[in-house]
């Protein structure tokens, strides 16, 4: 019977410490400092828009329902109330496999939040940033909008980088 109560206790503290760990990741609801835009909760059950790689990242893009029609009817520029969140992992090599990679642990978050109102001024898209659960300063978050307006793809998509790999 103690046999089985330790296998018990040792369960459960296992759940709560898994649990508490993928609450972290979440990062919590601290706002961008510009923006105040907040990592969603539940995103990671949205719809998955593409996957990308670069340089050492593994990078998921996730939409909400407002986005992925947007995205399967070609909406441009894309509607009020759409959210992506970029969610990237270190890439490690997996050891029984060398040509290989998969994720190891989480790097950052990154949300983009549609309101051609509140941020008209940058397209109307407000940014977010996490690193390492926590939320990024406003100079890093100052540079998002810049970034997404270099390349004339990415400004001919809604200043979006991401497109839907089906």
């Amino acid at each position: 019977m103690k046999r089985i109560r330790g296998l018990l206790f040792s369960l459960i503290a296992g759940a709560a410490i898994g649990y508490a760990f993928l609450s972290n990741v979440r990062a919590g609801d601290e706002a961008s400092p510009v923006f105040g835009v907040t990592i969603p909760s539940g995103y990671r059950t949205w719809q998955l828009v593409s996957v990308h790689s670069t340089k050492g990242y593994l990078k998921a893009i996730w939409g909400n329902p407002t986005a992925l029609q947007a995205y399967l009817h070609k909406t441009l520029p894309f509607p009020d109330g759409t959210v992506l969140v970029k969610q990237t992992w270190r890439s490690v090599a997996l050891n029984s496999v060398p040509a290989a990679d998969i994720s190891g642990p989480q790097d950052h978050i990154q949300v983009m939040v549609k309101n051609s109102k509140k941020y008209a001024k940058t397209g109307g898209w407000g940014f977010g940033e996490w690193v390492n659960g926590v939320v990024s300063g406003a100079a890093r978050e100052q540079s998002c909008f810049p970034c997404h307006t270099q390349n004339a793809q990415v400004r001919g998509n809604d200043f979006v980088f991401t497109t839907y790999s089906p």
